[in-house]
């Protein structure tokens, strides 16, 4: 369980008699970037559903790789109780501070509403926009400059109107129509693009149309007559309840990394043989905000 004391932001320090490093360029193409994120948010998974703390800035800021190539979790100041240890009880929306996080990894649906705060599937989501931000930047795939571009877009994506500053509408599109996992292909790196493709898969459900009552209706007529799974999954309200269930399961987003690492060679020597390396990724220095109106990431 890598992660920093709650509440607490830490300088880089040493680690094992090694410093440690926001994600190296060679880390990157060997694909170390991967396990890091892993690593990363299986920290968050016993914060938040061990302690009742929820991080609230996933960024690649805040993800750093050890020698060991071993993923931190760092910089929880802007991290919450969710269980009031005074009372034991959950802490009420109400008192809860205004959305905050780094921008460009912030969730469409908080980029997109200034009213609404950081839950758990926030997170969880921003963990989806480091890991497609940092392979479409640094990693090899299919689409030319301009392309990655027009998609990179969405995560600086800005505008104001009377409500104040807001964003997400292309991270929102991009989401619902599965665009980057149906266009962008990462060269020789299948496990890397069905990852992406199943995690957009189950994000994209918050914003989606549910499926109409006669979906739901037909679904409990399968479970009652004991429907084989081939026939559940081909309802669009089994998978839409499925998608919803996932975004909450306590251990769902570390196992669906793990599955994609499975089959892609020794990462952890990979981690070792690299780990010396301390190269910041350009643009992600990050300067934060919680005004409620999130953070920027700045070379």
């Amino acid at each position: 369980m890598l992660f920093e004391g709650y509440g607490a932001s830490r300088p880089i320090q040493d680690v094992s008699g090694c410093r440690r490093s926001a994600f190296g360029f060679v880390q990157i193409l060997k694909g170390i970037f991967v396990s890091a994120i892993a690593d990363a948010m299986e920290a968050y998974q016993h914060a938040y559903f061990d302690a009742y703390v929820l991080h609230r800035d996933i960024s690649t800021g805040n993800i750093l790789i050890t020698c060991e190539g071993k993923g931190l979790l760092i910089d929880w100041d802007l991290s919450i109780k969710l269980i009031d240890p005074k009372t034991g009880k959950k802490v009420s929306s109400a008192r809860r501070p205004d959305r905050t996080g780094t921008w460009q990894f912030m969730s469409a649906a908080l980029l997109q509403d200034n009213e609404k705060y950081n839950e758990l599937e926030e997170d969880r989501e921003s963990c989806l926009h480091v890991l497609t931000w940092t392979a479409l930047r640094f990693t090899n795939h299919t689409i030319s400059g301009g392309g990655t571009s027009r998609f990179l877009r969405a995560f600086d994506e800005e505008y104001e109107d009377e409500e104040g500053v807001k964003g997400g509408d292309l991270k929102r599109g991009f989401l619902a129509t599965r665009e980057i996992p149906r266009v962008v292909k990462f060269d020789r790196r299948p496990q890397l693009d069905a990852l992406i493709e199943e995690l957009t898969e189950t994000f994209a459900v918050r914003y989606e149309k549910p499926p109409s009552d006669e979906d739901f209706e037909t679904l409990k007529d399968m479970k009652y007559n004991n429907a084989p799974p081939s026939y559940l999954y081909s309802n669009a309200a089994f998978k839409y309840q499925k998608h919803l269930n996932d975004l909450v399961a306590p251990s769902w987003l570390v196992d669906t990394f793990l599955a994609a690492l499975i089959g892609t060679g020794s990462s952890k020597k990979r981690a070792r043989e690299q780990g010396k390396l301390e190269v910041r990724i350009p643009g992600t220095k990050s300067q934060r905000r919680s005004d409620g109106s999130g953070s920027r990431s700045g070379s």
